[in-house]
């Protein structure tokens, strides 16, 4: 079940939610691009990891503090 305060946001923001899904989309993309493209790499592999917890980050301050 979601939060009122997150269904509030969702409610009055819907083009600033979808530009959020989007741009979060875009860099789950690349991170998984480069997951791909050199798993045997751990240096990527490591930024990779860093950006998808940087986005969980991000996203969760997004929904969460407004």
């Amino acid at each position: 079940m979601i939060p009122v305060e997150v269904q509030q946001f969702l409610n009055a923001n819907p083009v600033l939610v979808i530009i959020g899904l989007f741009i979060i989309g875009i860099i789950v993309i690349l991170a998984v691009r480069i997951l791909l493209s050199s798993a045997g790499c751990l240096l990527r592999l490591g930024c990779a990891v860093v950006l998808i917890v940087g986005i969980f980050l991000l996203a969760r301050f997004l929904f969460f503090h407004f």
